[in-house]
């Protein structure tokens, strides 16, 4: 009995390795085009982002037809309008539907209600037919939308429902089109756990078909098909197609339309190339046996659509099955043997599978019979009876070896193509799942063959077999997303080295990729700012807090809006409300603000300054913009009106703004952009005064000391000298005077004078210089600045009798000014340190009745009020009135800097309407002796 089954394992053993090494000597051959050619080599497939930036966008029509794809339809064309790089204006979505699809349908006009360029084609019939038919429909549909807007697209591109596009493949088909009448990219399937063997199987097939096959197909002149998604076509050549094939460039029956448009292009003699390319980056990766740390690493990134199989058995089946009927037998019948002899053997190595599924499962049935014969005889005492199959050098024997160096050689290259992308354990697990794949095609070729022969017999037409499709989810979605220093070479040519380096500083610091271009110079604030919006696939705005609909501003309170980090900024047309955030925004917070809205929020980006900035003088309008009050033009508006600034320019300085927060009159002078003269123009309207730059040479030195150091360095302004037509003299200021602070100038000079605004660092560094000049043996104490200032109210003060000297020393010793040390040790009062503030900064103590007891909520930034110590004493159309027990330059300049258009007068508050207590910030500190109490 043993021998006779022997035998026929024998009989069965021929033709299966005969089978076996004709198939590996044709992948062999595959594979020595691919080394001896100098296929492999990194430089053969990398292109350069300058390089795709280089040409002309193109008009490009992307193709997708959807049979029940409401899961992931619209996920799909939001993912990749935020992600392409690529102008919007140049390429249009085409998504073909089906009438009796309704949720599709649905799914699709959601976006196309709000982007221009996604279009919804409707088939006349019901679904589903085959992707051909609908495919034919879309094409129909996009010619419609060239009609009506009267432009042309140059290149027609295939995706499927499911896909994610590489940001940069727009850009590539571009590139090489029309150049080439047909481009191709590689289809890698997206990272998967592990244990998912069935959907790791197409990992193992799509990496060593698309990245070494297909090149060496292309370079032989053999059958590139198409993949029926990354399939760009040059607009004449497509059109050539179809009117050969009575306008129908696709095969309404063909099941796979991809292969079958390919094979026509090839047989038209079209100039076909698969586009194996790739970028080279710059990443972080875990290194080390023992000590792991991240170090720079240089890769290529491959220019591929991503996107997710099958992963279990029966769907992975049903999909093989399509493709095997589409290729191996309907592709078969339609086309039959034509062509060049190049692509003979390529419509030979397609076919084939028909034969070898079945070869595989054989040899699979005669090993396993071996194991079973080998185990027996180790215990019958016949440990090679196994050899009655292949006889010692028998042709059968070298047969197995020679198969065995085959699999051994084919072991090989399936390792060196997965690991390429997909890392050594993915290669690793690629030599056992060879025995999963082997399985899937068997049974899909038995399937295949099964459903191909009835429809011979009964005449019934081949359907559309859809595979159920899944999206990646936002964290998936994320990992395929550009990283910021990707991003910032795309964008703004930062080359690898740099980035290198830069990776390597942020891993010894610790700092964020984007801080560490910025401080060392490698790109601007604003680069970095564009490239995070792109990362995040969110458009990068500039807030102007006085667009800002006060409606929006009601309905969500300043204090709610800086605990959730957002502002709210317009409503669309569709009342989707849009709000900037400068972090990325999760589905809780969406959640929460349609909540608030009542409608759909879309976000946009911005930096964190902007943001916080923004916010601050948008909820501040509440206090300045008075009911039925005219608001001037903002400065940039008339400055654009009037001619001096360019309206780019003007963009440009926002931008700029929005980074540095400075007054946008003082930034576009800094810029160039404009002159003093035409700002000044521009703010007389606006009726806060002429504008001028001020130097040191400017500055009235006797004036100065007349009016104080104290009063000019609260309100950041300087007296200048007259001008020498005899005007009156002026009084120059980084923000709008009050008239509080013009008639207290005006009093101590016994004169009037002229206000006008001047950039407020240059007041600040004019000051400075100008101080020194009026005090050159300092104010008090030999010490200038508020110090001095501070010591010369205390030494004015008739109850003073200490010595300033010492004061001064034991003030900088203990790191406070010299009144705060005062009344931190206790020597003076709370009140009479009010006092002596008020003094040396020439203004009034406010009384405890003029307090605002009904100061309206939160009239500054949620808990700043509270920790600066700052109240609001009156408010009226000519300004504020503010008061702190501790009013500093440094607190007067933050307050301004929220009320722009606003003069601020400041008085000293009482200490009995304290909200944080009569001390200092920080612990209050207490005399231990008499010689510390009084200095």
């Amino acid at each position: 009995m043993a021998d006779a089954v022997d035998l026929a394992m024998r009989a069965v053993a021929h033709p299966v390795c005969w089978a076996i090494l004709i198939n590996g000597v044709d992948d062999l051959f595959i594979d020595l085009n691919y080394y001896l050619r100098g296929l492999y080599r990194a430089e053969r497939r990398r292109i350069t982002v300058e390089d795709l930036k280089s040409v002309e966008q193109k008009r490009i029509a992307i193709m997708i037809p959807a049979w029940q794809e409401a899961p992931v339809i619209q996920l799909m064309l939001e993912n990749n309008l935020q992600t392409l790089d690529y102008d919007p204006n140049r390429y249009d979505f085409f998504v073909g539907t089906y009438r009796n699809d309704e949720e599709t349908q649905a799914k699709v006009e959601a976006v196309a209600r709000r982007v221009s360029n996604v279009h919804k084609v409707v088939t006349p019939h019901d679904g589903p037919t085959s992707k051909a038919d609908c495919l034919n429909w879309v094409y129909q549909g996009l010619q419609l939308v060239e009609e009506r807007r009267g432009q042309r697209f140059d290149i027609l591109l295939m995706h499927d429902a499911e896909d994610i596009i590489h940001p940069l493949a727009l850009r590539l088909y571009n590139y090489l089109i029309p150049e080439h009448d047909f481009v191709q990219t590689p289809v890698l399937p997206l990272e998967t756990p592990l244990n998912k063997w069935v959907a790791a199987t197409y990992k193992d097939e799509f990496a060593e078909h698309h990245l070494k096959d297909m090149i060496v197909r292309e370079k032989v002149d053999g059958l590139v098909p198409s993949a029926g998604v990354g399939s760009a076509f040059a607009r004449e050549a497509f059109e050539e197609i179809s009117v050969a094939h009575s306008q129908e460039a696709f095969n309404p029956v063909a099941l796979t339309e991809d292969y079958e448009i390919g094979t026509k292009f090839r047989l038209a003699d079209k100039n076909v190339y698969f586009a194996s390319r790739a970028v080279r980056r710059v990443r972080m990766e875990e290194r080390g046996w023992f000590r792991k740390r991240q170090v720079p690493v240089a890769v290529d990134e491959y220019i591929a659509t991503r996107e997710y199989f099958p992963d279990s058995f029966g769907a992975a089946v049903k999909q093989r099955t399509r493709w095997i009927l589409g290729i191996g037998l309907q592709g078969w019948e339609q086309v039959g043997w034509q062509g060049p002899l190049p692509v003979l053997y390529c419509l030979w190595r397609d076919r084939k599978a028909l034969l070898t599924n079945y070869v595989s499962i054989l040899a699979y049935v005669i090993a396993a019979y071996c194991i079973v014969r080998l185990v027996i005889g180790l215990f019958q005492g016949h440990p090679w009876a196994f050899d009655n199959i292949f006889p010692p050098g028998s042709v059968l024997w070298w047969l197995v070896m020679a198969n065995t160096l085959v699999l051994l050689w084919r072991v090989v290259m399936k390792f060196i193509t997965v690991e390429k992308v997909y890392g050594v354990p993915h290669a690793l697990l690629s030599i056992p799942r060879f025995f999963v794949s082997n399985v899937i095609n068997f049974t899909a070729t038995t399937r295949a063959i099964g459903q191909y022969l009835w429809h011979r017999i009964s005449g019934e037409p081949l359907r559309w077999a859809k595979t159920t499709h899944v999206f990646p989810t936002t964290d998936v979605l994320r990992t395929f997303r550009r990283r910021l220093g990707e991003l910032l070479m795309d964008r703004d040519g930062l080359n690898e080295e740099d980035l290198r380096q830069a990776l390597a500083i942020q891993g010894r610091t610790g700092l964020r990729l984007g801080e560490v271009c910025t401080l060392t110079g490698l790109v601007s604030v604003q680069q970095v700012t564009d490239a995070l919006g792109d990362q995040l696939s969110m458009r990068v705005v500039t807030p102007d807090p006085y667009a800002i609909p006060f409606a929006l501003l009601q309905r969500m309170p300043e204090r709610e809006a800086a605990e959730l980090g957002v502002l709210p900024l317009s409503v669309e047309g569709d009342e989707t409300v849009l709000v900037a955030v400068s972090a990325p925004p999760d589905e809780r917070l969406r959640g929460r603000l349609e909540d608030v809205f009542r409608a759909r929020v879309a976000f946009v980006f911005t930096t964190e300054d902007a943001l916080e900035r923004a916010r601050g003088r948008a909820y501040r309008r509440w206090l300045v913009e008075y009911p039925g009050a005219t608001r001037p033009r903002r400065l940039g508006d008339a400055l654009v009106e009037s001619g001096h600034l360019p309206t780019a320019e003007l963009a440009q300085a926002l931008r700029e703004q929005a980074v540095t927060g400075e007054p946008l009159g003082e930034l576009v002078v800094r810029m160039g952009f404009c002159d003093s003269g035409a700002v000044g123009e521009a703010l007389a309207a606006r009726k806060h005064g002429a504008f001028r730059d001020v130097t040191v040479d400017d500055v009235d030195v006797d004036a100065l000391r007349m009016v104080g150091y104290g009063p000019c360095a609260l309100y950041n302004t300087v007296p200048l000298l007259p001008a020498e037509d005899g005007g009156p003299a002026q009084l120059a200021s980084g923000f709008p005077i009050h008239d509080e602070v013009r008639d207290l100038v005006a009093a101590r000079l016994g004169g009037t004078m002229v206000p006008v605004l001047a950039p407020a660092l240059d007041i600040r560094l004019a000051l400075a210089l100008a101080a020194r000049r009026a005090w050159p043996a300092g104010i008090a104490a030999a010490t200038g600045g508020m110090d001095g200032v501070e010591l010369s109210a205390i030494a004015r003060d008739p109850g003073w009798s200490g010595d300033v000297d010492q004061l001064r020393d034991a003030a900088r010793g203990s790191g406070r000014s010299p009144i705060e040390y005062l009344t931190a040790v206790n020597a003076v009062s709370p009140e009479a340190g009010g006092r002596l503030r008020a003094r040396a900064l020439g203004i009034p103590v406010a009384e405890a009745s003029e307090i605002d007891a009904d100061e309206p909520e939160d009239w500054l930034p949620p808990g700043w009020a509270e920790r600066e110590d700052v109240q609001l004493v009156d408010l009226a159309p000519t300004g504020l009135l503010v008061a702190s027990p501790r009013p500093t330059p440094a607190l007067a300049r933050e307050v301004a800097a929220l009320f722009p258009d606003s003069a601020i007068a400041w008085r000293v508050a009482p200490v009995s309407s304290l909200r944080a207590g009569p001390f200092p910030r920080g612990a209050r500190s207490e005399p231990t002796t008499q010689a510390e109490a009084t200095p």
